[in-house]
């Protein structure tokens, strides 16, 4: 199936997005991604942050560039940043924005508390942050008031390494912010026709993203 559709994304917000056939740190959720059914539960908020257009987006955890890539794609006037602590990561993020054209800055170090001092000014601007860094998001709260209040933010909280990760966030964020809480979804293969001629344990496994437990994310927009 992956040759056939030339590993891009077939359906959701990043549809076109294509993708190496080779992950940075797992292959497993590649097949996820192409059929478009990858976390698909942010998908509102991601067309809704589309819509908001934000200034600068900043993907910490990026891996091989799902989303800092894809969001690119989407909103090409967008400063995009991205961090990641794997270094495997690194040249399959080159790979990709080869692939499909389009430039992100990757960062070699990132500080919540001085987000991108010496890279650009957030000053006026507004921003979106998309966390994936399987913990290192509850160091949101060392983040300047100043920056905060210009941005939103889709979290994938891991609750399951740091407890109290979703009090913590939303605590901080509730003052400034409105909040939705996302849980994850069980995936039909009836809704992916690429699937239909597989049996349903196969075709289940192909949806499967390995999690550890089911996720949630946060969802924070300026009030």
């Amino acid at each position: 199936m992956l040759r056939q559709v030339e590993c891009s994304v077939v359906r959701g917000p990043f549809s076109g997005l294509r993708l190496p056939e080779l992950g940075a740190w797992s292959d497993y959720d590649i097949v996820a991604k192409i059929l478009g059914s990858y976390e698909r539960e942010i998908f509102e908020a991601i067309e809704s942050e589309i819509a908001r257009r934000p200034d600068v987006i900043v993907n910490i955890g990026a891996s091989e560039g799902y989303y800092a890539i894809g969001l690119k794609r989407r909103l090409p006037d967008a400063e995009v940043y991205t961090y990641d602590i794997d270094e495997r990561s690194f040249p399959v993020l080159d790979r990709c924005m080869s692939q499909n054209g389009v430039k992100v800055v990757r960062l070699d170090k990132f500080d919540y508390g001085h987000p991108l001092d010496g890279v650009i000014s957030l000053s006026g601007k507004t921003a979106l942050f998309v966390l994936d860094c399987e913990g290192y998001e509850n160091h949101v709260v060392d983040m300047p008031r100043s920056v905060v209040a210009n941005s939103s933010f889709i979290i994938e909280l891991h609750d399951l390494f740091m407890p109290g990760t979703r009090e913590r966030l939303l605590e901080f964020l509730s003052p400034s912010h409105s909040i939705t809480i996302i849980n994850q979804q069980i995936r039909q293969p009836s809704d992916f026709p690429e699937l239909a001629e597989l049996r349903r344990p196969v075709a289940q496994l192909l949806l499967d993203e390995f999690r550890h437990d089911a996720m949630q994310w946060l969802y924070a927009v300026p009030k």
